[in-house]
């Protein structure tokens, strides 16, 4: 079976090799291609965490049918880039701040 494309919207936290501020909780994109949902979960966080992401937490897995009906150009993008090398991220920029 062909790998599919994978998409997990999460959040995590981000270290010092991330490039993001140390401690910084932001919502995040992953993309990873895999044969199956299970492999896909497991390659998207081993990308994440390479990336300098730590307590990752996705809330959300799907199939993506076609990059070209992502809602945006960056994760369109972001599709692309999963297609060609395995794995992608999109990381937004506004911090979640912890609720009071």
């Amino acid at each position: 079976m062909a790998d599919q494309l994978f998409i997990f919207a999460g959040r995590g936290v981000a270290s010092e090799p991330s490039g993001y501020r140390s401690g910084a909780r932001h919502p995040l994109m992953v993309f990873a291609t895999a044969a199956n949902f299970e492999a896909a979960v497991a390659a998207a966080a081993e990308f994440a965490t390479l990336a300098g992401w730590l307590d990752l937490e996705f809330t959300k897995g799907e199939v993506s049918l076609e990059p070209a009906l992502l809602p945006n150009d960056q994760l369109k993008a972001a599709a692309d880039r999963a297609l060609e090398v395995g794995h992608a991220m999109v990381v937004y920029q506004t911090e979640i701040t912890p609720r009071p």
